[in-house]
This record gives structure tokens, C-alpha cells and sequence, in this order.
């Protein structure tokens, strides 16, 4: 458990850490002496992790969740938090997306967080445990970018999944982390350049975009601060300062002059 704002020895299962944010906060948990899993669908991408405990898991997948949650638990005797950090979008323009996508979306976003927080429940409901959750969620969520509606319908899904689990088991503190833009993570790899350039472009031309950009080491600092708050919020921002990028180009002009 945290004790004094020290990270020694917390008992943590990052999802999602093969990449970007997850991958970030693995890493910083890792250097300040937490005892770390870390679970991702690519689990090749887990070996970096130094220090962490690499286990394979496709969140789409209930029997694979039970089991990750189980050898992520025997593996650091317990577990005091869960970070669910996983994501997918895709460009679903709502006049023409197909359900296959919509579900593509919310399998991974909604119902692997429900999956993992089942299974993790009786770990972080037992005595010693410091019975945290932490879902890593979007500022898209509360204003839905176009072309984006899944995502953005996932998200805002994520928190109300969140505030239930607050509300049906206060013995675990949950908290939404509403994450702004972030350059670094690998989220929109999928899509498709064309299609991104011309909905991108409206992302930035009509305010959509409403912080500057910031790396994964921002979000894991917000994270991490939050394992050490004794009282946890539901709900945090993890965003770079107030600021409408009026276009791609700039954007991606940020995305360069944040890069370490």
C-alpha cells in the first residue's frame, strides 16, 4: 500500500502498457519501486518493461482477462490498484460506420474495463489491499469529436462505468482520468492518412482541439500523484494547458517541439 506518498512496494496491473501512456506509466511506477504487471494484447511489446511482470492478454476475451487478473495477482501477492490504460478508435462517421466497428470500439474500451474490474474486484476488496482503479478515459468524452463518435460515445461510457463502480462498492476508489491531447502514443495508428487528414483538419479549424499537446510522461505524472492521494477523486484531467490549435499543420507542429 502507499504510505507517506511512497509508491514502494504498491501491487499494480497496468493494461494496456505495450504502448504510449500504459507503457509510460509502467515505466515511472517500475523506477519508484512498485511491484508491476503489466498486460497488453501485443505481449512482444512487453519485454522493455525491466522490472515488470509481462503477462498476454486481449481484453476482448473474458477467460483471458480472469486469468491475466489471476497471474497478475499471484505474481505480486495481491493487488493494491489497476490501471486500465488500453484504447482503440477508429474514424466512424455515424452515417456510415458499420457495427462491426462500433463494436471493434466499445469491446476494448467499455466492456474490457467491465472484464478486468470484475475479476480484479476480489483483489482489491481484500484486507491489506488499497483498493484503487484508474480508467484512463477522454476529453472527447465531453465534447465528441467528429468522425469520432464511437470513441467519444466509448469514453463517456468508460466514466459512467466508473462513477457506477464508485457507487456500487465504495470499498474501491475508481477514478476517471480525462486525458487531452497526447502526442507519443500509437492510438490512431489505424487510420486511415486520407481519412484522417480530412476530419483532423476540422478537429483544429473548429476548436475541437482544446489543449496543447503534451507527452505520455505528463499523463503518467497525474496518474501516479493519484495513487498517492489519500482520498482520490472520481474524477481527474490530465491536459496540456488551454489553447485552440487552429490547424493540423500546428498541431503537429506542437507534437514535434513537445517530443523529449
Amino acid at each position: 500500500m502507499t504510505r507517506g506518498g511512497a509508491l514502494i512496494g504498491l501491487r499494480v496491473v497496468v493494461v494496456g502498457a505495450s504502448s504510449g501512456i500504459g507503457r509510460e506509466i509502467a515505466f515511472q511506477l517500475v523506477g519508484c519501486g512498485a511491484r508491476v504487471a503489466v498486460a497488453a494484447r501485443r505481449a512482444d511489446r512487453l519485454a522493455g518493461l525491466v522490472g515488470a511482470i509481462p503477462l498476454p492478454c486481449d481484453v476482448r476475451d473474458p477467460l483471458q482477462c480472469e486469468q491475466m487478473v489471476a497471474q497478475a495477482a499471484a505474481a505480486c501477492g495481491g493487488l493494491d490498484a489497476v490501471i486500465y490504460a488500453t484504447a482503440v478508435t477508429r474514424i466512424t462517421p455515424v452515417d456510415t460506420a458499420a457495427i462491426d466497428e462500433w463494436r471493434a470500439v466499445f469491446e476494448t474500451n467499455v466492456f474490457g474495463a467491465a472484464l478486468v474490474t470484475r475479476f480484479a474486484i476480489p483483489h482489491l476488496t481484500a484486507q491489506g489491499s488499497a483498493g484503487r482503479a484508474v480508467f484512463l478515459s477522454s476529453d472527447s468524452s465531453d465534447v465528441a469529436f467528429p468522425g469520432l463518435a464511437a470513441y467519444s460515445a466509448s469514453k463517456a461510457a468508460l466514466g459512467r462505468f466508473c462513477q457506477g463502480l464508485s457507487d456500487e462498492l465504495p470499498a474501491v476508489s475508481a477514478t476517471e482520468v480525462v486525458v487531452g491531447p497526447t502526442a507519443g502514443t500509437d492510438i490512431a495508428d489505424g487510420f486511415d492518412p486520407e481519412l484522417f487528414g480530412v476530419w483532423a483538419t476540422r478537429w483544429f479549424e473548429e476548436g475541437f482541439v482544446r489543449h496543447a499537446m503534451q507527452q505520455p510522461e505528463d499523463v503518467a505524472r497525474v496518474v501516479l500523484a493519484l495513487l498517492q492521494d489519500a482520498s482520490p477523486p472520481r474524477r481527474v484531467f490530465a491536459v496540456g494547458a488551454p489553447q485552440v490549435t487552429a490547424s493540423l499543420e500546428e498541431g503537429r507542429r506542437q507534437a514535434e517541439a513537445t517530443a523529449p
